[in-house]
């Protein structure tokens, strides 16, 4: 891609399967899915899905440094990351007395799964666009409102969710500086 200046067409193809896969897998992770992802990734009638732009035309310098260009996002997605596995263990012991996920909660899982899906997008080079939206696609909605839209729509995440998804970022942050300080000779 660096010489090129776009990503291989099978390659593509191949990490496009590998985002796609990932991307269900985590949704069953997180509760938003109670049937376990099809290894068949052409089938479209599963409600999780990935959409990636054709292959087009790369910056080479964006290449030459997309790791760089990329850090910040790689912080946040490990953050958030940590967040959630430890909100986890709470949401599904909730997820498990009531018989489903709360609205804002998955508002808010649905949020960070989706950033997480375009930061490894962008680090893949499947996308020349760097991720942005990580507290939803569009105007805030009741807590009520929809929890998943209907695909490929923007997300939009009511007040909580948004505060949910600070919730992660903050536990992850908090999980990182007791792994520091906890692994400081």
């Amino acid at each position: 891609a660096l010489f090129t200046g776009r990503l291989p067409e099978d390659m593509a193809r191949f990490l496009t399967h590998v985002l796609r896969y990932h991307t269900r897998l985590l949704a069953y992770l997180y509760l938003l899915r109670d049937d376990y992802p099809p290894f068949d990734l052409a089938d479209d009638r599963y409600p999780v899905g990935v959409t990636v732009p054709p292959a087009g035309p790369l910056n080479r310098w964006a290449v030459l440094f997309r790791l760089v260009l990329a850090l910040p996002v790689l912080v946040v997605v490990n953050w958030l990351g940590s967040g959630v596995a430890l909100a986890l263990l709470v949401l599904w012991v909730v997820v498990l007395v009531r018989g489903r996920m709360p609205g804002m909660s998955a508002q808010a899982l649905a949020a960070v799964l989706r950033f997480q899906t375009r930061v490894w997008g962008y680090v893949m080079l499947l996308t020349p666009q760097y991720p942005r939206a990580l507290y939803g696609d569009g105007p805030a909605v009741a807590e009520d409102g929809p929890v998943v839209p209907e695909r490929p729509g923007p997300l939009a995440l009511g007040g909580g969710a948004k505060r949910l998804v600070t919730v992660f970022l903050v536990l992850g942050l908090a999980q990182a500086v007791v792994d520091n300080v906890r692994n400081a000779p």
